[in-house]
């Protein structure tokens, strides 16, 4: 599940890094806003389970919490 996880999201973010800021960040009505805003969830909600499985690791403000404006940091 984790080798999964990481294909899932390395696909995301590279074919998410193809597009513009605005587009990016255009508010979508989603759950997160943006596509921006659910691409920086996937951390989140990584850094969440990690932190149940062992204790340790960043503790996430919020769900939607946006991690990186920048999507080649983000990446």
């Amino acid at each position: 599940m984790a080798a999964y996880n990481r294909w899932a999201n390395r696909r995301a973010y590279t074919d998410a890094a193809t597009l513009t800021d605005e587009t990016r960040k255009r508010p979508e009505g989603l759950l997160f806003d943006s596509l921006h805003g659910t691409l920086n969830h996937m951390p989140v909600a990584d850094y969440i389970w990690m932190r149940r499985f062992t204790g340790d690791g960043p503790l996430s403000e919020r769900l939607n919490q946006i991690l990186y404006e920048d999507v080649s940091e983000l990446r």
